[in-house]
């Protein structure tokens, strides 16, 4: 869960309300994103092992209170 978390606060993306540029975590239900920027190596090579890269566009289809966000 730790790295998750971490993952959330590092990534940065472009949203489709307003293409504007946040972390992850504050992405909404329903809301489509692009990734943008994985600035740490580490985190990189993790977010990749879960379908997270630079370039990818993603839609939110779930985020739980205090929990994760689930992406497709």
């Amino acid at each position: 869960m730790h790295d998750f978390l971490l993952i959330m606060n590092i990534v940065f993306v472009r949203f489709s309300r307003g293409g504007f540029f946040m972390t992850l975590d504050l992405v909404k239900k329903g809301e489509q994103l692009e990734i943008l920027k994985i600035p740490d190596p580490h985190i990189r090579a993790q977010a990749i092992r879960l379908g997270i890269y630079e370039g990818a566009k993603l839609r939110c289809s779930e985020k739980l209170p205090a929990g994760p966000v689930i992406l497709q």
